[in-house]
């Protein structure tokens, strides 16, 4: 979309010179030509006629200037026109050409489209056969037309100020709601009046405008104002929550800033059980259509001052009043967690990163906040939210399990607790109270997997037996620490309540083994030695991660072969319990060190011996047995790896080893205890550290 601004005052001037030039050249052509005609028969330079002519190079570029200066007040006066504020402008979409035949089409042409378009489809919705009684267009040709029209801002604009403005445009919205449900069986006019309003809000100046009136709209105190916040809400959600049309930045800050004052009715006079969630609240739809614009819910959750700086007082002051109003109406509950959640997704954004990280640390102390506990046990919905606040924050998770303070978010300390370790202790919580749902513990633990397979022992780049130790060793860290956070949530419901437990059995117990599917998934399967083509579930180093990591999500993975090796990656993922991460961690390590030389005596086994044969799988599930050792080009032994490491390939990894150990010197046998201890010493570290603590 192209939105051309005029300078009425520069454009008119320009033409009206361009103009007055042009006459001008004519005039002295037509003179000059006259002259010579009349004093000679033939001209004393032969050239002379073809210079002057009615066909001369001169009358010919007079004539094309000239519908240059027309062109030109021709736009100036489609964009007068069509705008009444004195700002002129004119829309044209990105790949067509800008002349005046198109600039009329799209923007005069198009407002009478619309207003047409309006009138018609009220007409038809009233009339018995549901035509038109002016072109006998039916109502689902008229929706057809707009559909057409939808993305083009001067048609949208136009319709929603012929309806009377934001007021007019609701009742209007609802009345051909309701008719065409009636005389179609479907509701097809809620997305075409969805997007139009989206179009419309694009522009940043008309975006403040719109929300201005839609705000006074539904905040305005009538025997209506139930039906316009109902309106209003379907329009903001559209058809679809998820994946609606992107409303504008600036119209949906400004919205959420004027209704999140707007009271929850006390009384409901559109009662209805079928109804959209949050229906009759005013910021229900803002919310919604906020957690589909990222950009917007950092904005709005992190408010800033004239300085550009965070006004940490503005900003305190608007959680409240959102933590308090979503106590209020179950049905729109967790869309505060999902505004939460889009603004979490622009940590490194260069304009907004400061912002996010702002909005993440709250949504993370709302998370750890012990009055939160039971509304998010009640909304599960809220947790997957949380999840991808969390998985956001990979990195402070990343430093606390490997002993750091994760400062960059300055987060509140819990109450009673010294700074440092409060703020830990807050980050604790926050995963405690999330990691029995199962897609939030996937979410959350392939994320710091990811981020910890990318950062562990980076330090300078170099490879060698310490660099590697330490790379598995702040894996396994991170791993142990949100695995026993897992496993203490479990332990702890098991408790409080034995019957609960039985109940909810399935879906905690494994809650351990889902971290560490999920956690060895991805680290598993970007740290092996011979792949690294794959970017797991879609992860990549810097960009923020939008959505939980389902069950689904995992098997379609799984399912999908590496790109380099064409395997799938055969693993049992419910299987893999912590003892097994360990155990796995260990062997690539092992192979890692083995393939760089840093192991003094030890060799890779001899590549096609049938103990390192493993079973896999090709993108067509024909089976293929290979070696995790194998001999390249030039006859050398190199580290073969599935794509992800299975269970007999570890047990293969760890029996040469052990003979290696067994026919190695004792240098040998301390670079493999080395690794060993390492890998001991962060899980136990780590575990420690994930072990919440109470105020003293």
């Amino acid at each position: 979309m192209v939105l051309v601004t005029i300078d009425s005052g520069k454009v008119g001037a320009f033409a009206e010179g361009l103009d007055e030039w042009v006459e001008s050249v004519r005039s002295q052509r037509k003179n000059v030509h006259s002259v010579l005609t009349t004093w000679w028969t033939t001209p004393p330079v032969p050239e002379t006629e073809t210079y002057l002519s009615e066909t001369s190079q001169i009358e010919l570029s007079s004539v094309s200037l000239n519908e240059i200066a027309k062109g030109l007040k021709d736009r100036l006066e489609f964009a007068v026109q069509k705008n009444s504020d004195g700002k002129y402008t004119y829309y044209l979409p990105e790949d067509v050409e800008d002349n005046p035949e198109n600039v009329k089409k799209y923007n005069i042409d198009a407002k009478d489209k619309a207003e047409k378009d309006c009138d018609e489809l009220g007409e038809a919705t009233s009339s018995k056969d549901g035509r038109s009684q002016r072109t006998g267009r039916s109502v689902d040709e008229i929706l057809e037309d707009m559909k057409a029209n939808e993305n083009n801002p001067i048609y949208a604009d136009s319709y929603i100020s012929y309806c009377g403005g934001a007021e007019g445009y609701l009742k209007y919205y609802n009345l051909m709601k309701n008719s065409v449900v009636r005389i179609t069986g479907n509701d097809s006019a809620t997305p075409r009046f969805s997007r139009m309003l989206a179009t419309a809000t694009q522009d940043e100046g008309r975006g403040r405008e719109l929300a201005q009136q839609f705000g006074e709209a539904a905040k305005k105190e009538d025997h209506e104002q139930d039906s316009r916040v109902g309106a209003l809400n379907r329009l903001l959600r559209s058809e679809d929550a998820a994946n609606g049309p992107r409303f504008g930045t600036t119209f949906l800050v400004d919205l959420g800033g004027i209704l999140e004052d707007c009271p929850l009715p006390t009384e409901r006079t559109m009662d209805n059980p079928n109804d959209i969630p949050g229906a009759h609240d005013p910021l229900s739809g803002v919310m919604c259509a906020m957690a589909r614009n990222p950009e917007a819910s950092a904005k709005y959750l992190a408010p800033t001052d004239e300085s550009g700086n965070i006004n940490e007082e503005a900003g305190k002051s608007r959680w409240n009043k959102l933590k308090n109003r979503t106590h209020r109406d179950d049905g729109s509950i967790f869309e505060f967690t999902d505004v939460m959640r889009s603004a979490s997704t622009l940590r490194n954004d260069p304009t907004l990163g400061a912002r996010s990280t702002w909005a993440s640390a709250r949504a993370v102390e709302y998370a750890a906040s012990p009055e939160n506990a039971q509304l998010l046990d009640k909304h599960p919905e809220m947790k997957k939210n949380l999840s991808v606040v969390l998985a956001n924050c990979r990195k402070e998770i990343h430093e606390i399990a490997n002993g750091g303070s994760g400062k960059d978010l300055n987060l509140t300390p819990i109450a009673g607790m010294d700074e440092t370790d409060g703020k830990k202790e807050t980050m604790k919580a926050a995963l405690y109270n999330i990691m029995d749902d199962e897609d939030a513990a996937r979410t959350v633990s392939a994320a710091v997997a990811f981020y910890g397979k990318e950062e562990a022992g980076k330090a300078d780049g170099s490879v060698s037996l310490e660099r590697i130790q330490a790379k598995y060793g702040e894996l396994s860290a991170d791993h142990a620490f949100l695995s026993k956070i897992a496993q203490q949530r479990v332990d702890d419901i098991n408790a409080k309540n034995e019957k609960e437990a039985a109940e909810h059995k399935a879906a905690v117990k494994s809650s351990a083994n889902l971290v560490s599917g999920a956690f060895f998934v991805v680290a598993g399967a970007a740290a092996t030695v011979a792949t690294g083509g794959n970017v797991p579930l879609g992860f990549t180093a810097g960009a923020g991660i939008a959505q939980v990591v389902t069950n689904e999500t995992i098997n379609a993975y799984m399912d999908e072969p590496d790109s380099e090796s064409g395997k799938r990656k055969n693993v049992d993922v419910q299987s893999l319990t912590p003892e097994k991460i360990v155990d796995r961690m260990q062997s690539q390590a092992y192979v890692e060190a083995a393939q760089a030389g840093v192991i003094p005596g030890a060799e890779l086994p001899t590549g096609g011996d049938e103990q390192l044969k493993y079973k896999s799988e090709d993108g067509q599930g024909n089976v293929i047995w290979d070696y995790w050792v194998k001999k390249d080009a030039d006859g050398r032994n190199v580290v073969n790896l599935p794509p992800i490491i299975t269970s007999e390939v570890s047990e293969s990894v760890h029996d040469w080893k052990n003979d290696a150990v067994k026919k190695g010197s004792p240098e040998t046998q301390k670079a493999f205890t080395d690794i060993d201890n390492t890998i001991g010493t962060n899980v136990k570290a780590a575990e420690d550290r994930a072990t919440m603590r109470k105020p003293a």
